[in-house]
């Protein structure tokens, strides 16, 4: 149904004449009846009582008439709602579920200083926002980052700053530990039940980067993959494997508790969470925003 057949049936039950209505509506008087028909149709009444002149509406056409002023109000109120909606300046953050979900809220809280913004999030895994944001779909990109395993972002277009320091982890729940069904980090007989990040996350890569480092013996059972942390950590939860999980990824897991298998630190890593900002874009309300964010960290 379109939109302009309402203002075609109100224009036509306000001035009781096809001709005069067509002519007002800027279109033939057979086109104009055209789409008279057709909104009929699709009511699947009779609007219009064609054996009286002037013409008059029938009973369904009346009620029909009311309804069509409130849907055309409700569709004004909508456009100038969105106007306004509009004018609010926006940051599109670029960034992992895992930091949407857990440090975004209150970080934003602080950046936008009191100020009328609106906060766009752009959610993906490590490639997809990394490409949104060196394709212009992101104002800003905050990223797990580790020196091993670089972020292909050419140094000389971007800031970037670091917003905080968690360590990777080798992670299982109390109820899997208790069993003793697995020795870590693992042998032939014994080995670790784990799952991994898919290949094409970046933890994939860390996590690699730590069980195939040179002397390190690690034998495992791999059970699962996902591109998700928040996969992963409820897999551990309910104490079905091992996985290396980030320290904000296992902020909302209180209900059951996770045990680090790592007492040395020789199967965990250090990772930056990094947030970059293309140097061309600061300016304006994003200037203002990333000033806020070198002032906090």
């Amino acid at each position: 149904m379109d939109t302009k057949w309402l203002q075609d049936f109100l224009t036509l039950a306000d001035v009781g004449n096809f001709t005069r209505a067509a002519e007002l509506r800027h279109s033939s008087q057979a086109a104009f009846s055209r789409r008279i028909q057709s909104l009929e149709n699709w009511v699947g009444a009779k609007l219009i009582d064609r054996s009286r002149y002037p013409l008059y509406l029938t009973p369904e056409g009346e009620s029909f008439q009311k309804n069509a002023l409130a849907i055309l109000s409700q569709l004004e109120e909508a456009k100038v709602s969105n106007v306004q909606f509009q004018e609010i300046q926006s940051v599109r953050i670029a960034l992992s579920y895992t930091l949407a979900l857990s440090r975004l809220p209150n970080w934003w809280k602080t950046w936008c200083g009191g100020q009328q913004l609106m906060c766009q999030t752009k959610v993906g895994n490590a490639l997809e926002t990394i490409a949104g944001f060196e394709a212009g779909a992101a104002d800003i990109l905050i990223s797990y980052y580790q020196p091993t395993q670089n972020i292909p972002l050419e140094k000389s277009l971007y800031d970037r700053t670091i917003l905080m320091s968690e360590t990777l982890r080798p992670y299982c729940s109390e109820k899997l530990l208790k069993k003793r069904s697995f020795t870590f980090p693992g042998d032939k007989n014994r080995p670790v039940p784990f799952f991994n990040y898919s290949s094409d996350a970046y933890f994939h890569r860390l996590v690699n980067s730590i069980i195939e480092k040179p002397g390190a013996e690690f034998c495992g059972n791999l059970l699962g993959e996902s591109e998700m942390s928040e996969v992963l950590s409820s897999f551990v939860a309910e104490g079905l494997g091992v996985a290396w999980l980030s320290d904000s990824s296992i902020i909302h897991k209180s209900m059951n508790k996770l045990v680090s298998l790592d007492k040395t630190g020789a199967w965990s890593m250090d990772i930056d969470v990094v947030a970059f900002v293309a140097k061309d874009k600061l300016n304006g309300h994003i200037k203002k925003i990333w000033q806020k964010i070198l002032e906090e960290f």
